[in-house]
């Protein structure tokens, strides 16, 4: 009883079949990998990376003059207006 599965041919096109599933899959969890490399990397600068924000030891003009060179948050919190 020959079903085929036997042919030199057909085993070569199973493995072909197989090789381009695990190239395919490589491919996908590469992609995965840099996906989450990507994540991973937009909340540290989110949430763990920080810039100091109130440091400041000056007053009156010197103080808005900082506000206005510095930090776009910091000035937005201290003043309620956008520069």
């Amino acid at each position: 009883m020959n079903n085929g599965d036997d042919d030199p041919t057909r085993m070569d096109e199973m493995l072909e079949g197989v090789a381009a599933l695990a190239r395919q899959w490589h491919e996908q969890m590469n992609l995965n990998y840099v996906e989450a490399y990507r994540i991973a990397t937009d909340y540290y600068k989110a949430y763990v990376l920080k810039v100091p924000c109130r440091t400041s030891i000056l007053s009156g003009r010197a103080w808005i003059t900082e506000l206005y060179e510095g930090h776009n948050g910091r000035f937005r919190y201290e003043l309620c207006m956008p520069k």
